[in-house]
């Protein structure tokens, strides 16, 4: 991946592309902490998804939770 330089208050946007994916990862794993979801995970009651949304493209990344 490219390496971008910030400047002050700015943002690079494949970094925060980067960001946003790892942010829907980190809470998906952080949801699967709960005892109530944990358990209904176990007995195969509930499936957790998070979505990246592409606004440029109308393109929706689906994470399962599982792969990342």
């Amino acid at each position: 991946m490219e390496r971008c330089w910030f400047a002050v208050g700015s943002m690079c946007v494949p970094d925060a592309v980067v960001m946003v994916r790892e942010n829907v990862i980190a809470q998906l794993a952080n949801i699967k902490t709960r005892p109530s979801v944990r358990l209904a995970l176990e007995q195969e009651h509930l499936a957790l998804h998070g979505w990246v949304y592409n606004i440029e493209t109308g393109s929706i990344d689906a994470l399962d939770g599982a792969n990342g």
